[in-house]
């Protein structure tokens, strides 16, 4: 069902992932100055389902960010705050960079080895939770952050070894996936 592993790997040498390291370094930090970067009369208006989820689950967010300011915000200015939209998107972008991080990392994930059944049981968790915040929104979001909870400390270890190697360029890249051997093959 999936292509092996020798078709999907790309052979770069360290030279070329070396000379990634500052590029990456860059975005690292360019990206999220972006997000206050560009004015916010640049954005569009927010669907009515947007601030009605919005305002359930992650208006506080932007509540507490400025309730030590001079400017408290009212739980309506959040969707019309500039600042309050720029930190928005600054979250926005920090979730949807740490998911697709997850990706970017097939040395410490190896997500091409996975099996059939691993990645079905993946893809049905992710439908049924899609299901659940149709049928329940606050059910599916107490559910979801508990998940999440408990992904974040399980992923502190590779937090540490993603910074390290950011920091410090591919000295400390982690060996190379070893090849598939024949009982991984049968189990895909």
């Amino acid at each position: 069902m999936f292509a092996s592993p020798q078709k999907l790997r790309v052979v770069t040498s360290e030279k070329q992932l070396t000379s990634l390291v500052p590029i990456s370094r860059a975005l690292f930090v360019l990206c999220p100055l972006i997000c206050f970067g560009i004015p916010a009369s640049w954005s569009t208006s927010p669907a009515s389902w947007a601030i009605t989820n919005y305002q359930l689950a992650f208006s506080k967010l932007n509540q507490t960010a400025f309730s030590s300011s001079e400017y408290p915000l009212t739980a309506e200015a959040v969707f019309s705050s500039p600042w309050s939209i720029c930190l928005t998107r600054f979250f926005a972008l920090a979730y949807t960079y740490h998911y697709l991080n997850w990706f970017s990392k097939p040395t410490v994930i190896p997500w091409h080895r996975m099996s059939s059944t691993r990645w079905a049981g993946i893809i049905s968790v992710w439908i049924a939770s899609i299901a659940l915040y149709l049928y329940d929104y606050t059910a599916g979001f107490l559910l979801l952050l508990t998940l999440s909870f408990g992904h974040v400390v399980l992923e502190f270890p590779l937090n540490h070894l993603a910074f390290k190697q950011m920091l410090l360029g591919n000295r400390t890249a982690v060996s190379p996936v070893p090849p598939l051997r024949r009982s991984d093959a049968r189990s895909t």
